[in-house]
Order: structure tokens, then C-alpha cells, then sequence
């Protein structure tokens, strides 16, 4: 192909809001969180729609500008104005906000209206972060424009897996201590959970083993991942541990140990691979 001979103002023009067709049926309001079924939507692709937890829907990082009932079949079919750029939304009640030292933590939605810090179990990503409290759960939150909510789902919507290798078993069954020690964290985050899928079955007399997470030697509330010789019998078994509930953060250049701890039985040979997913935050 060959180089551009003409200048194109229209290639260099800001791209700061759009106008979107909507899904047939849906009622969109001013001041609702706006997305598009994507690809991945199970349906009528390609259509703007409210955000929700509903798979395949992109978010688009802005608020509907007008009250509007979708209607495919008219001609022309309704559209809205939506606002891509990054924005405050004042005041707003935010789940599980109740002082200052929420500020700089992510919020999540849960629909087009309601927003909370805990992030749902599926269908969800963050879609901003607090930067003032005011009093109860009454907060301002940066909103994430589409630039940065693309961003962030292509690199996982702000979470990793981290492998950290084996745990074997021997003769001698689970050693009582730290079985992986210094373990360098990169960036700012939190352990979401740790897990393990059996890379060779479990053997022995029964029993379990206990795995639990250090960071700078603290041992983090929950995430207790227990190995049953039962459970891990059969080659890809995945097992997860409890939920991490506090002292799970981490800043760059923690380090973390995996300590183990045996219970009834002896587990004599065998093998899991364990990984731990973190989800990353702002700052340091």
C-alpha cells in the first residue's frame, strides 16, 4: 500500500465521544454506565446496551447522554451519545467505601447504577478508582475512559496467574516449614487465591497437607490450600485454597514464602503444580 500524498483531518481528529445504536428493546438513561455487546455476546453483536455482568459485553468507560428505548427496526434506528474520555463521578455510593483509606482503591459495577470495591465473581472488571471520600459510602471515583478499560482487558482485566512450580511429595511426607522461600512480587497487588492441579496422583495413608502463604514472613489471613491424598488420587485434580481475607497485600519487592504443614496420615509421593492469581493495583 502505498504512503498518504494528502493530509486527512478527520484521521487526526480527537476521538472523545461516539454515537451508538442500541440493542433493540433496551432502555438506556442518561447517567448509565455504557458497553457494546462485543463479539463474545451471545447476541445482536455490535448493539450498545447497559453495563451488567452479562458475558461479552465491552465497557465503554462513559455514561449514556439521553433517555432512549433501542429500536432496530425503525429507520432511522434510535442511537445515544456516549462520553469515552476518562471522568469523575461525584458523590457516588460506593459498596464497601466507609473512610479515607479507601481512597486509591478499584471499583467495580455490578450494573449501569450500582458500583462496589469487592469484585463480583465473574463478568466484571474495574472500571475506576476512588480518589475522595466524603462521608459513609459517599465517594468521587475516577472513571476509566475507554483507552484505559481497553487496556486493562487486554492485559487480563488486572489480574495474573502466577506459577511457582512444584510441591513433591517423598517418603517423608509434607515438610512442616517453608517449602519455597523468597519469592520476589513485582508491582502492587493483592492475592486473590492460590491453587494447585495434580501433576502426579497423591499416594500414601491419607491425610492432607496445609499450604499457606507468607508475605515478609506474615502468614495472610485465609488462603489455606489443603492437599487431600483423596482428592489429589487423580492426575489434573484442581484444588483451591480458602479465601484471602486480609494481610494478603503486597508491595514491589515483597517477598513471599509457601509454608506447608502436615495433618493426620502420610501423603509419600507425588506431585502439584501450584499457582497463585494476584490482582494488581495502583501504586507502589
Amino acid at each position: 500500500m502505498a504512503d498518504k500524498t494528502s493530509s486527512d483531518p478527520q484521521a487526526v481528529a480527537g476521538a472523545e465521544r461516539i454515537s451508538v445504536e442500541i440493542a433493540d428493546g433496551v432502555q438506556t438513561y442518561a447517567g448509565g454506565l455504557a458497553a457494546i455487546r462485543g463479539p463474545g455476546h451471545a447476541t445482536t453483536q455490535g448493539y450498545a446496551d447497559v453495563l451488567g455482568d452479562t458475558p461479552g459485553l465491552i465497557p465503554l468507560g462513559g455514561f449514556f447522554s439521553d433517555q432512549t428505548l433501542g429500536a432496530t427496526s425503525d429507520t432511522p434506528p434510535p442511537e445515544n451519545n456516549v462520553d469515552l474520555r476518562n471522568k469523575i463521578w461525584k458523590r457516588k455510593a460506593v459498596t464497601g467505601v466507609a473512610s479515607r483509606a479507601d481512597i486509591g482503591k478499584l471499583v467495580y459495577a455490578t450494573d449501569d447504577q450500582t458500583v462496589t470495591l469487592t469484585k463480583p465473581a465473574d463478568d466484571a472488571m474495574a472500571i475506576g478508582v476512588v480518589v475522595e471520600w466524603h462521608t459513609s459510602t459517599t465517594c468521587d471515583v475516577f472513571l476509566f475512559g475507554f483507552a484505559v478499560l481497553s487496556a486493562l482487558a487486554l492485559s487480563g482485566g488486572g489480574f495474573s496467574v502466577i506459577p511457582l512450580g512444584q510441591v513433591q511429595f517423598t517418603a517423608a511426607g509434607l515438610i512442616d516449614g517453608d517449602l519455597k522461600t523468597g519469592i520476589a512480587m513485582r508491582g502492587h497487588g493483592k492475592i486473590i487465591s492460590m491453587y494447585c492441579v495434580t501433576n502426579t496422583a497423591l499416594v500414601g495413608s491419607g491425610g492432607t497437607g496445609l499450604l499457606n502463604v507468607e508475605i515478609g514472613g506474615t502468614n495472610t489471613t485465609g488462603g489455606v490450600l489443603t492437599l487431600s491424598q483423596s482428592a489429589g488420587a487423580t492426575l489434573g485434580t484442581t484444588l483451591t485454597s480458602t479465601a484471602f481475607t486480609a494481610l494478603n497485600e503486597y508491595h514491589d519487592g515483597d517477598t513471599i514464602d509457601i509454608e506447608g504443614a502436615s495433618t493426620g496420615g502420610t501423603i509419600t509421593s507425588g506431585s502439584v503444580d501450584l499457582f497463585l492469581v494476584v490482582e494488581h493495583m495502583i501504586g507502589l
